[in-house]
């Protein structure tokens, strides 16, 4: 295999870690150039040099890159077996909430007077876009919606039903910043459709009339799972977590 296809290949492989489009460029060029200062990062990258600033940080944080303490600073890229452990990190960490969440239904289910009709799971993409789709089209007042790593070509069939709700129900649409937020905005419209950007985003939820929620998670094997929950406990906890991530993200008008 060519260098070229395996840096390919290397990328699309890093996008299931949740780093950025911007992070994954200047990790891998990291690996293949060596040592880098910011403005050289900049230049390899294009990435514009006011913005190289934060997405390094970022990196650091996740503790992929090192700093020299040379002057200029230069960027080390942290061997490529800390991707692994990152990304086990992650899944563990989504696979402990699930585990809660699967915990706090299983208890609710034995809990007197619910039904199990109140809660199933769902496998598969296009299993959990139909569900959404069903889910959307029974809504009267209210959506909120949060999306991180549904594939934009798949969440496109959902936009055009947002579209047409709006004037009916209250829409809100939380995105993670690895979208082209720019394409989002332009194919929701303009008006009628709240649209905010949460830089670190884990996981997709739905939550339709304060009466339905649909949680879809990707695990570590890539497939999608979702659960659909009408109980209201369930329902009143997607609100709360909805309500906590919103108040933490940025308008998309105000994102950069």
């Amino acid at each position: 295999m060519k260098l070229k296809d395996m840096l390919n290949e290397v990328r699309d492989l890093l996008k299931i870690t949740g780093l950025t489009d911007n992070e994954i460029k200047i990790y891998v060029t990291l690996l293949v150039e060596g040592p880098l200062t910011a403005k050289e990062i900049s230049i390899k990258t294009g990435i514009p040099y006011a913005k190289i600033y934060s997405h390094l940080e970022k990196l650091r944080r996740k503790e992929l890159l090192e700093k020299s303490s040379e002057r200029p600073a230069k960027y080390i890229a942290k061997t490529p077996y800390l991707i692994y452990t990152y990304v086990k990190r992650k899944v563990d960490e989504e696979l402990a909430k699930l585990r809660r969440i699967v915990s706090l239904m299983e208890h609710i289910c034995m809990s007197e007077g619910s039904s199990s009709r109140e809660i199933h799971v769902i496998f598969g993409l296009n299993n959990v876009i139909s569900t959404i789709t069903l889910s959307l089209l029974k809504a009267k007042k209210q959506v909120l919606m949060a999306v991180s790593n549904i594939p934009y070509e798949q969440f496109k069939e959902l936009i055009s039903i947002l579209r047409e709700l709006r004037g009916e129900c209250d829409i809100r649409l939380l995105v993670s910043q690895n979208y082209d937020i720019k394409r989002f905005r332009k194919d929701i419209g303009n008006a009628g459709i709240e649209l905010k950007v949460k830089d670190e985003m884990f996981g997709n939820g739905l939550i339709v009339d304060e009466r339905e929620t649909v949680i879809v998670v990707k695990d570590s094997c890539g497939e999608y799972v979702g659960i659909v929950a009408k109980h209201k406990h369930l329902v009143d906890i997607a609100r709360t977590y909805y309500e906590f991530l919103w108040g933490k993200a940025k308008y998309a008008h105000n994102y950069s």
